[in-house]
């Protein structure tokens, strides 16, 4: 509902005032950014959970590093790894949230979000028989 709000208002200021248009003090090409932003960071886990990986590297820059931890290399790097790595899963689901876009300034920003990763896998009893595997993980800081 707050989306729709959101772009509501967008549609009631932009017809009626033309140059910068300021909402919370940020101008429109500002909010324009961090959206766009935001929405790389969805096309991310899409791609990473549907294993499109043509999907994934649209979120890169031609010659990114990426860190994950315990990979460390370039986007093709990085990729194949993923494309060894991932299809042993049954399933993913990467859920980002508290997405925070700041420093802005031209062509360039800093981006923090915090991602909360499930992998399933089914695996296979002495018997036969199929049975999901639960993996837990606690963190504490």
């Amino acid at each position: 509902m707050l989306g729709w709000v959101i772009g509501a208002l967008f549609l009631t200021l932009l017809p009626r005032y033309s140059g910068s248009v300021r909402i919370s003090g940020m101008d429109l090409e500002t909010l324009i950014a961090k959206q766009e932003i935001t929405d790389v960071v969805y096309r991310y886990a899409r791609g990473i959970d549907r294993l499109d990986f043509e999907l994934v590297r649209s979120c890169y820059h031609p010659d990114a590093y990426d860190d994950h931890g315990a990979f460390k290399g370039s986007v093709d790097e990085f990729i194949e790894m993923c494309e060894g790595f991932l299809p042993r899963w049954t399933a993913t689901m990467h859920f980002m949230g508290n997405v925070l876009v700041d420093e802005i300034d031209g062509d360039s920003a800093r981006a923090e979000t915090y991602a909360v990763a499930y992998h399933r896998r089914e695996a296979t009893v002495d018997r036969g028989q199929r049975r999901c595997v639960w993996y837990s993980l606690r963190r504490s800081f």
